[in-house]
């Protein structure tokens, strides 16, 4: 999900993207997958977790995903980026 944001010093628009780390409980493989709702509700969850499952069987193979174990968020993360001017010079070389 991409916000505009106004940031002191930054140029254009800042892109700020949501993640949650997601596993299979008891799982050791995670895999972080972009929020793409605004709001985190039942039907976001059900949303996620279906992405999740289907990219866990195409890098662990057709078989993999094992919902009944049940799901765990290991983290929510929010990474922000935006570009910045070049810093200015403060003196000269020799």
């Amino acid at each position: 999900m991409e916000h505009n944001l106004t940031m002191a010093n930054a140029q254009g628009n800042m892109h700020l993207e949501r993640l949650l780390s997601i596993r299979y409980r008891g799982q050791t493989h995670h895999l972080d997958l972009a929020l793409l709702s605004a709001h985190f509700d039942l039907d976001a969850f059900r949303e996620i977790t279906a992405r999740f499952e289907k990219q866990y069987e195409v890098l662990f193979g057709h078989g993999a995903a094992f919902s009944q174990a049940g799901y765990e968020i290991l983290s929510v993360r929010a990474v922000g980026t935006s570009a910045l001017p070049p810093p200015a010079l403060t003196g000269r070389g020799q």
